[in-house]
């Protein structure tokens, strides 16, 4: 009998639980750009955390932990930590019924799971009074910067929100050229 050992890369440890969760949970997103996004937020460590204590896989706030778990401490368990991270971004994708547009619509709910839906929605308003396709993540993306748009007193960090967006989405085109 001949025994052959398999390695699991790095990376794709995860690729099946992330398929079977965005099956159930999210199916209208390609699991890839799930999985593009775990790579940005944690590099796949089940045990991140990141300057703003967010914690695992998916980098979950505190908060959302404590909202959302019967135990905080779950959020460790690299299955409790995809469910509720795709779950809330699923939410995120959910609360964009004026972007009529599928890869638009991703991009609007990618940088609302960073940034906040209120900096978003800020910037989509900007742009629509600007006479902008508010509908397009690509002319609303700039109005993050915009002076206006300010919310509970603070302003986004634009390049940051712009920077995750777009290394999700470059990681996500290496990922669908790869399978």
């Amino acid at each position: 009998m001949i025994y052959m050992e398999m390695k699991i890369a790095y990376e794709d440890r995860y690729d099946s639980l992330i398929q079977y969760l965005c099956g159930n949970i999210f199916p209208e997103i390609d699991w890839r750009i799930v999985k593009a996004q775990i790579w940005q937020e944690s590099r796949f460590d089940a045990k991140a955390i990141s300057s703003a204590s967010c914690m695992g896989l998916m980098q979950i706030s505190r908060g959302l932990a404590k909202e959302r778990l019967e135990q905080p401490a779950y959020v460790w368990c690299a299955d409790v930590n995809l469910d509720l991270g795709i779950t809330y971004l699923k939410e995120q994708y959910d609360h964009f019924p004026e972007i009529p547009e599928h890869s638009n619509k991703i991009l609007f709910s990618l940088a609302s799971y960073n940034g906040g839906r209120g900096y978003i929605n800020a910037a989509i308003r900007i742009a629509n009074f600007e006479k902008q396709q508010f509908t397009e993540w690509r002319r609303v993306a700039p109005y993050l910067s915009d002076r206006r748009c300010l919310v509970r007193g603070k302003y986004p960090d634009a390049k940051q929100i712009r920077d995750y967006v777009d290394k999700i989405m470059m990681k996500y085109a290496v990922y669908t050229e790869l399978t």
